[in-house]
Parts: C-alpha cells; sequence; structure tokens
C-alpha cells in the first residue's frame, strides 16, 4: 500500500507529464524549466512515476524548492506498476517514497491527477496515430479530460514528440470546446518559443488560478475614456482577468458595491491610477476639486493604494503638482508618471507591465 498523500490545501498542483524518452532532449530542457517555475511561483507539482519528463520536472522542482527553502512538502508522485506507467523504457523514475500514491491502472492514474491537480503541463507527448490521425491516446486523451472537468491544459507545442499535433488539436475544436480559463490569444502565446525561461507560462497559470485580485485600476469614469478600458483589456490578456480589477467591468448586478471595492483594494498589491484632463474636477457642491471630498471614491482608492506600489498614468494631461492634491495624497506627485497616447500604447503597455512584474514577483505570487 502507498501512502494516501494528502495535497496542502493551500497550494494549487499542476500536474506535469509527457513523454517518457529520457533522449528527447527539447522535452527534457522544457521539463527542467517548469520545474524551477512551478516552485518560484509557488505551485505544487505532481507527476507520475515514469521516466524523461515526470523524472526531470521533479528533480528540477524539488531541488528548486529546497533551495527557495520552503519547508511545506509539495510534491507527489502518482506510481503506476512498471508495465502500466506508459512505457517499458528500461530507465529509473524519480524516487520519493514518502510522496507516494500508489494506483493500479491507467485510468485510476488519470482520474486521480484529475481530482487533485488544478491543471496539466503536457511536453513532448505521444498520442497514437491511426491511419494518420490523432488516435486521442496517450496526450490528447489526459488533454481532454483536464478540460472536460473544467481545468486548464498548457500543451506546449515545440517540445517534441506529438506537441504539436496536440496543441493543434486543443485550438481546432476552440469554438466548441475552449480551454477553460483561458482565451484564445492567451492559448496561442504558449506557442512561442522559451528564450527566457517557461516565458510567459507562469503568469498563465497564475491568472488562471488566482481566487482574488492583486492589481487595482482606480480612475474616473468621465475622465480617462478609452484608456481606462483599453488597459484593463490589455493587462487582463497577460496577468489573467481574474488578476486584475476594474469597477466598472468587476462589479456585476446585485454587487454592494463599495464592499466589492475595498476588498479589492484589500487584496491588491499593486495599483495603477489614471489621471486624465478632468481627473481634478470641481465639486459643485464644494467649489473644490473632488479629491478633497472625503466621499468620494478616488480618493478613497488611492488613500488605500498608497500603501502598496503605484503605476501613474497620464491619459491627456500635464503632470500635476503638490499643491493639486489634499495634504494626504500629496505622496502622489512624488510618483514618476508615464504619458501615453494611441501613438505610444504598445510601448508604455509593455513597460507597465514590466513594472507590474517586478512588484509581483517580490511577494508571493499566488494567492
Amino acid at each position: 500500500m502507498g501512502h494516501p498523500v494528502t495535497a496542502t490545501t493551500s497550494v494549487k498542483y499542476i500536474l506535469v507529464t509527457g513523454t517518457s524518452r529520457p533522449w528527447e532532449g527539447e522535452a527534457m530542457r522544457a521539463a527542467r524549466l517548469v520545474g524551477v517555475t512551478l516552485a518560484d511561483y509557488g505551485f505544487g507539482l505532481i507527476t507520475g512515476n515514469a521516466s524523461g519528463v515526470d523524472k526531470v520536472a521533479a528533480e528540477a522542482f524539488c531541488s528548486k524548492v529546497k533551495r527557495n527553502g520552503v519547508s511545506e512538502r509539495r510534491y507527489i508522485q502518482l506510481r503506476l506498476p512498471f508495465f502500466r506507467r506508459g512505457s517499458l523504457w528500461p530507465f529509473a523514475g524519480y524516487k520519493d517514497r514518502e510522496a507516494s500514491v500508489n494506483l493500479g491502472t491507467t485510468n485510476a492514474w488519470i482520474e486521480e491527477a484529475v481530482a487533485r491537480c488544478a491543471a496539466v503541463i503536457m511536453l513532448g507527448g505521444h498520442a497514437g496515430r491511426v491511419k494518420g490521425k490523432m488516435a486521442g491516446r496517450g496526450a490528447l486523451n489526459i488533454v481532454n479530460r483536464f478540460i472536460d472537468a473544467g481545468k486548464p491544459v498548457f500543451p506546449i507545442p515545440f517540445t517534441g514528440g506529438d506537441s504539436d499535433d496536440v496543441f493543434q488539436q486543443v485550438l481546432s475544436s476552440w469554438a466548441e470546446n475552449p480551454v477553460p480559463g483561458l482565451t484564445r490569444a492567451q492559448f496561442l502565446r504558449l506557442s512561442q518559443p522559451w528564450t527566457n525561461g517557461t516565458g510567459q507560462l507562469g503568469e498563465l497559470l497564475l491568472g488562471t488560478m488566482a481566487a482574488v485580485p492583486d492589481i487595482f485600476i482606480s480612475y474616473r469614469r468621465d475622465d480617462t475614456g478609452w484608456v481606462s478600458g483599453r488597459l484593463h483589456h490589455d493587462l487582463s490578456e497577460y496577468f489573467g482577468k481574474k488578476r486584475v480589477f476594474m469597477d466598472l467591468e468587476d462589479i456585476v448586478a446585485g454587487d454592494k458595491w463599495k464592499g466589492v471595492i475595498e476588498s479589492a483594494l484589500e487584496t491588491s498589491r499593486v495599483g495603477v491610477v489614471i489621471i486624465g484632463d478632468r481627473w481634478l474636477s470641481t465639486d459643485p457642491g464644494t467649489g473644490q476639486p473632488r479629491l478633497y471630498n472625503e466621499t468620494d471614491i478616488v480618493g478613497m482608492e488611492i488613500r488605500r493604494l498608497l500603501a502598496k506600489p503605484v503605476v501613474v498614468l497620464l491619459a491627456g494631461t500635464a503632470p500635476l503638482k503638490p499643491e493639486d492634491f489634499p495634504e494626504d495624497l500629496r505622496q502622489l506627485s512624488n510618483i514618476q508618471a508615464v504619458a501615453v497616447t494611441n501613438a505610444t500604447w504598445e510601448t508604455i503597455l509593455q513597460q507597465i507591465i514590466d513594472t507590474i512584474r517586478r512588484v509581483l514577483s517580490k511577494s508571493s505570487t499566488l494567492s
């Protein structure tokens, strides 16, 4: 009997699986990078006990978790008997008896993986062919089982084996069976070869599994026009919709709007303040800028956000002076603002993304 290993409830576990052939270099390199990425982003890892991808990912992950000083166990191995583990190659898999769950059949293995894991990453892998067509076995079967269970899949198409075919098969059936938690544009980003680590894989994983937002966009609805909506869309495409909060997009009918905003301010770890030409418009009742009114929602948001890193985006206005602000908000004028126009959008957007990534990387990356 194997140990009934219990997953840590606060950790999201990712299944990494694929080819068991250790000589397939692209998949082995990818497995090492993925193992390190999952450890650095605070995920847990589940693999089988085969050689190849399973072994390499587990070695890289467990080594990086140890180097990161994490004492909590975050690795689980779903073991099959040798003759059922996906191949008969005479190579040993990763050994960690304390992390093992023994299973008797391939179907039981898949069901256990789907139940325990929040997502699957497929590296290499072989799906089998009948008369030149994908047969739906192996890699493709695992991917489809996760989609059917409402969980995201990440087949990496440049890692050898049938990886590209599996990726294309998922893409071709997108209209009827989209990948849960990902837009089509986000899924297509998986096809970009990795030049630095695992590219955007970590951010895509976080975006599908975030429980609360960690990026808060503050703006005036009658002030910034196209900027706020476009920024929300583009940041959501990069970081994931669940991680980016903007009140017009994220408060639905029936929500108590102030409570929703306060909750988002509490969980967010970085703020983006958009300032346009009417941001300092006068309150007719007092004759002062609305920021001076204690009930002004934008002023309330900024007071809370100033305790966190903040990006200031200027949309058609000159930089503001300290005297433009109430005393308790003057700190905002000390933050280096960036101006944006239609012509400079892509460049400025990348600067904002890079800044947010640096901020989020300095703290725990998974809520």
